[in-house]
């Protein structure tokens, strides 16, 4: 991929907020591998497209149809992997809440694998963020878990990886 940047990093950058959701979902899907697999190479691109990602999720359109929920997903997903997988520079104090928040993902059961996973990493280590003060956040994670079981996201084979 490194070979390559030049050609699709910038596109895949712009794409993130494009009119277009099947196209956000792309450019979403992208930054989320680049996050998981190469995060190495591609660490400042991932913390670069941290802002266009939040601007995906909270478009006025992001969750009215089918398309629009996948591409929302995707970039709730993308946002995981880089909270996850980067080390250094992701602005924890100011993008868990946004990303908690912005949960439950129900529709991708293949995205909702990484956030589910990285939600019971954030809950075992008592994230502060994720429990809220004096755990005032159990009720909103209660809810989540209620539509992930409501929608059966997460099947009986399935596992948080």
């Amino acid at each position: 991929a490194v070979n390559y940047q030049e050609y699709f990093l910038q596109p895949m950058l712009v794409s993130i907020c494009d009119t277009y959701a099947p196209t956000r979902q792309a450019a979403a899907y992208g930054v989320g591998v680049l996050a998981e697999k190469c995060n190495k190479d591609f660490s400042q691109v991932c913390l670069d497209a941290l802002s266009p990602l939040m601007i995906s999720v909270q478009n006025p359109e992001a969750r009215i149809d089918k398309p629009g929920i996948h591409a929302t997903e995707n970039a709730i997903s993308a946002i995981t992997k880089i909270c996850k997988f980067i080390e250094h520079g992701v602005p924890l104090d100011t993008v868990l809440p946004f990303w908690f928040s912005s949960l439950p993902v129900v529709e991708d059961k293949e995205e909702a694998c990484h956030v589910y996973s990285y939600l019971c990493d954030l809950i075992d280590r008592n994230n502060t963020h994720i429990l809220g003060t004096n755990n005032s956040n159990v009720p909103k994670l209660l809810g989540i878990i209620g539509d992930v079981v409501a929608h059966n996201t997460l099947s009986d084979g399935e596992h948080l990886q």
